[in-house]
């Protein structure tokens, strides 16, 4: 996963049942959120501080987002190697954030060019 045209740390994306999984914790973190696990009920829970609010738990296909009643979406968490990943198309759909797939990656893209909407050229040294 990269965020802006940069690779997020430990934001490798995973396959379960042909459906491309992201890390919830690398990829929320870099992108400034809070990721809080509660373990006794395998449940996590996304947040801004603010009125972002989502939750979820590992095994069952059910979303909330702002405090309303679960939603199913296309595939339940998985936990793997103590860590909680969900699909990809359904952070996206939660967060409300663009993420586009290349060749090489899914991309998170928060940067754009005001002048025609279009993503900034990644920055080169």
């Amino acid at each position: 996963m990269e965020l802006n045209y940069e690779e997020i740390e430990n934001g490798e994306v995973i396959v379960c049942n042909d459906t491309d999984y992201m890390p919830v914790r690398a990829v929320a973190e870099a992108m400034g959120l809070s990721v809080e696990w509660q373990g006794d009920t395998k449940t996590v829970i996304i947040s801004n501080k603010g009125p972002l609010y989502i939750t979820f738990s590992i095994g069952i296909n059910g979303y909330t987002y702002a405090k309303t009643a679960p939603a199913a979406d296309i595939a339940e968490p998985v936990l793997e190697n103590g860590k909680a990943y969900i699909p990809v198309e359904t952070f996206e759909n939660l967060i409300g954030c663009d993420i586009r797939k290349t060749e090489a990656a899914y991309n998170i893209i928060t940067i754009y060019n005001e002048d025609n909407g279009e993503d900034k050229e990644p920055y080169i040294e």
